[in-house]
């Protein structure tokens, strides 16, 4: 009886593990964040909407439009688009905003004065402040997540271990033996990774206690503040530790839902009209291209015959030049 029970204990413990895999692929990227005083939301629609303080002209993102997630600094906000590239407004005395020339980026992450791009190879970017070597991420590979402390980055790679780089002043890129991690947060000087069983780790600055959640299980997300953590668990509840001066961790009387099927299905939806309106996106931007591309070459075509004068000769090698480069450009948006 006892090895039946055991067995069955397990058996639940690998459903609950194949639940919480398939919520992570799933889960809904970065769609709020914070920055020291501004907050950014992400509409579904992919345009942004901040509030707070703009001295720098941080909230400036009226404008932005086909976001797919978004990021905060201490004074600048970046978006990741639909297209793979980069938009970012406020401070930019570090070159943190610097970032017009990324590309395939999936997501972003923002520390107090830098930014980090993941691409969809699985490398890094990040601009902007370097002084602790928190940009230190140009060999990077294979990873699938990134977060951004005030001095340090953190990548999470698909094999469930981490990198770290950036300043180590109190042990927060102490991650090389992390194993099995599916999420990771970063604090303003700790890292916080949650593993596939549903257990937490987490490394750096604990005068707090916010780095005491060795005892945590059954966990499915995390988030990080400046000096305190919160954990959603299966079941629907939330636990907290670190800093409660302002009762930021009186969390225990929290339910959040009954199911946590029902939260994989909806995550599940999400995921299929995030991917929808992706795909929508690329192929407005493959049919526009497509569109500039004939209309440039209709117009060289137009122009063509009438090329006359002492330079005709090189002008007409030149727009033929473009003409055979507009069709090879043309070939290769029509067949993706």
């Amino acid at each position: 009886r006892r090895r039946q029970e055991e067995r069955r204990r397990q058996e639940e413990r690998r459903r609950q593990e194949e639940k919480l895999q398939i919520y992570y692929r799933c889960h809904v990227p970065s769609m709020v964040a914070c920055g020291s005083e501004t907050t950014i939301c992400l509409r579904e629609d992919g345009t942004v909407v901040a509030r707070g303080n703009n001295s720098f002209g941080q909230c400036n993102v009226s404008d932005w439009k086909d976001i797919v997630a978004v990021a905060a600094g201490d004074s600048h906000t970046v978006g990741a688009k639909s297209d793979g590239t980069v938009v970012a407004c406020g401070s930019n005395e570090y070159g943190q905003c610097n970032v017009s020339d990324w590309t395939n980026i999936m997501t972003v992450a923002a520390g107090r004065y830098h930014t980090v791009g993941l691409k969809s190879n699985g490398t890094v970017l990040a601009y902007g402040s370097n002084e602790y070597g928190q940009c230190n991420v140009s060999d990077w590979t294979n990873v699938v997540a990134v977060a951004a402390g005030r001095y340090h980055t953190v990548g999470l790679k698909s094999d469930g271990t981490v990198l770290a780089c950036g300043s180590d002043e109190y042990g927060q890129c102490n991650v090389s033996d992390w194993t099995n991690v599916v999420i990771v947060a970063t604090g303003r000087y700790y890292t916080v990774g949650l593993k596939s069983d549903g257990t937490v780790v987490a490394c750096g600055y604990n005068e707090y206690g916010q780095c005491n959640v060795s005892e945590w299980e059954d966990i499915v997300a995390v988030a990080v503040g400046l000096w305190h953590t919160v954990e959603l668990k299966s079941d629907g509840t939330v636990v907290a530790c670190g800093y409660n001066k302002y009762g930021q961790c009186n969390v225990s009387n929290w339910k959040l839902f009954d199911n946590f099927d029902d939260v994989v299905n909806r995550a599940i939806a999400e995921k299929e009209k995030r991917d929808a309106r992706l795909k929508a996106a690329a192929e407005k931007q493959r049919l526009d291209k497509i569109a500039a591309l004939e209309m440039e070459m209709q117009q060289i075509e137009t122009e063509l015959p009438h090329v006359k004068g002492l330079f005709s000769g090189s002008k007409r090698r030149d727009m033929e030049n473009r003409l055979a480069e507009i069709e090879k450009e043309l070939k290769k948006w029509r067949s993706n």
